[in-house]
């Protein structure tokens, strides 16, 4: 009678214990859905140094999608000729600056540390 209810008490803790941690899953997974929505909702700015063809429109967003999940409907194109060359991708949750403006400027930066160091 003893290892019967040894064994169910063991039983019943093991279940506590599935259960807790089922129910841990299941809220990171419906938080991480949640997230996934909210970015899938986020609007998406490219802007590039020059008018982009279509093409080169659909070959960023395809770049972009694998990053950042989002409708295509919500991608706002835009030029900025400052940024001399490159592209920009800024959301929500994410920002890449891929332009010539900013290398140009980090190069600047750089070059007044080592100038500055002697």
């Amino acid at each position: 009678m003893k290892v019967d209810n040894v064994n169910n008490s063991l039983n019943e803790e093991q279940l506590l214990q599935q259960l807790a941690s089922s129910s841990i899953n299941k809220k990171r997974i419906i938080e991480a859905n949640e997230q996934d929505d909210y970015r899938s909702n986020e609007k998406v700015r490219i802007t590039s140094a020059q008018q982009l063809t279509d093409d080169e429109r659909k070959t960023v967003i395809d770049a972009v999608s694998h990053v950042i999940p989002f409708d295509n409907d919500k991608v706002d194109f835009r030029v900025d000729p400052s940024m001399i060359a490159g592209i920009r991708v800024q959301s929500t949750t994410y920002f890449y600056d891929n332009s010539l403006k900013r290398k140009l400027n980090d190069l600047n930066g750089y070059l007044h540390k080592q100038i500055n160091m002697k």
